[in-house]
């Protein structure tokens, strides 16, 4: 009765997160979370907006110097075999016009959040870092594109969401 209780509570206070789960169908992009890892960073999580809207949240995953989200064993992004273990993860999103994301940071016993959104485009690949300078969080967008040079990365134009979304956390 208590954990029923607690999950009632949980979604009227919140909006509580769905656990990440890959599309089944649709046009795809990929996507890498980085989060630059040194001991005051407590932790950094992500939710995506399934649909473009606030009303469904999906936990991307999780980072902190005790643990991290595994990756989607289907999102191999370019040079990603070059990162530390537990500074990133990748996921797999429908591709959308308006992709909502927002991230949450945690230091110094600070919390900062930045709901954004971006074009993500089908078959494409991106890298999302979340870092701290100073005391305000940022983030970075890029595209990862693999050529003979290597890996290029193309800054994405970052938009605030049109209406911010701050459920799932």
């Amino acid at each position: 009765m208590k954990s029923l209780i607690a999950l009632l509570l949980c979604v009227a206070a919140t909006g509580c997160a769905t656990k990440y789960t890959p599309p089944e169908s649709g046009e795809k992009s990929k996507i890498r979370i980085e989060a630059s890892q040194f001991a005051s960073l407590s932790s950094m999580r992500a939710v995506y907006y399934k649909n473009g809207s606030c009303d469904e949240p999906y936990v991307l995953g999780f980072i902190s110097g005790i643990s991290t989200t595994e990756s989607d064993p289907g999102a191999d992004t370019p040079g990603n075999k070059n990162l530390k273990s537990g500074t990133y993860f990748e996921r797999i999103i429908s591709s959308h016009d308006e992709t909502n994301i927002t991230m949450q940071g945690h230091i110094f016993g600070s919390i900062c959040s930045i709901p954004f959104s971006f074009s993500a485009k089908p078959d494409e690949n991106y890298r999302l870092h979340y870092f701290w300078q100073g005391s305000k969080c940022h983030i970075t967008i890029e595209r990862l594109i693999l050529n003979d040079k290597g890996i290029e990365f193309l800054p994405i134009e970052v938009q605030a969401q049109k209406s911010p979304c701050a459920t799932g956390f």
